[in-house]
C-alpha cells in the first residue's frame, strides 16, 4: 500500500512541476500578446492610418499581428459615418506571391458592441469596426479534376508571408467614391523593416 501511494503522490508532484514549468514557457514566450502593424501609405509610416473624408465620414485603419501565436494578423476599418461594403472586392495580396489571401468580415456595432462575423456580398455599414482576419491558401489540384480547391496554410512564427499590402479597390465606398484608392502596406513589428537589415 505504502509503494503505491508513494507512486501516486510522485505522479502529482511530476504533473505540478510539469504544469509550473509549461506556464513560465508561455509567460516567456509572450504567447497571444497582440502588437501594432506598421503602416506605409504614401510614405508615411504610422501605426494608424486616419482618412478624413468629410466632417461627418472618417476611417482610421490598424493592423494587429501576434507574438509568437501562430494567430492569422487582422485589420481594422474603424468607421465613422455611413459606407457601402463590398466584401467581393476585396484585394490583399501578401509578399509572398506563391501564397493567396482571402479575407474574412466580421463587423462590430461601436454604441452595442454586437459583432456579426462572416459578412459577405454588398451591405452598407454605420458607426462600426470592420474586421478584416488575413487568412493565406494555396489552390491545389482536387484529384483528377481539373477544379482547384482552397487548401488553407497555417501561420508560422515568425510570419513569413509579411508584408501584405491592400490594393486599390471598391471594398469600402462613400459617395461613390473609393476610400482605398493607393496601396496600403502593412509590416509586421517582428520582422525587419524596408530599408533595415
Amino acid at each position: 500500500m505504502k509503494i503505491s501511494f508513494i507512486i501516486i503522490r510522485g505522479g502529482k508532484i511530476r504533473l505540478i512541476i510539469a504544469s509550473i514549468i509549461m506556464f513560465y514557457i508561455l509567460l516567456s514566450c509572450d504567447i497571444f500578446v497582440p502588437r501594432q502593424m506598421v503602416i506605409s501609405h504614401k510614405n508615411n509610416r504610422t501605426n494608424a492610418l486616419e482618412i478624413n473624408l468629410t466632417e461627418k465620414e472618417r476611417i482610421t485603419i490598424s493592423g494587429i499581428d501576434w507574438e509568437c501565436a501562430r494567430l492569422p494578423p487582422y485589420v481594422d476599418f474603424s468607421l465613422e459615418g455611413r459606407y457601402l461594403i463590398n466584401s467581393d472586392s476585396l484585394r490583399a495580396l501578401f509578399n509572398d506571391k506563391s501564397v493567396d489571401c482571402v479575407g474574412e468580415i466580421s463587423m462590430t456595432d461601436k454604441t452595442t458592441g454586437k459583432t456579426k462575423n462572416n459578412m459577405e456580398g454588398t451591405f452598407y455599414a454605420s458607426d462600426c469596426l470592420i474586421k478584416v482576419t488575413l487568412i493565406p491558401y494555396k489552390l491545389v489540384q482536387n484529384g483528377h479534376k481539373k477544379k482547384k480547391k482552397k487548401r488553407y496554410i497555417p501561420y508560422r512564427y515568425p510570419v513569413e508571408f509579411f508584408p501584405v499590402c491592400f490594393l486599390p479597390c471598391d471594398f469600402i465606398m462613400v459617395k461613390d467614391q473609393k476610400v482605398i484608392n493607393d496601396t496600403i502596406w502593412f509590416y509586421s513589428t517582428g520582422l525587419p523593416q524596408p530599408g533595415e537589415r
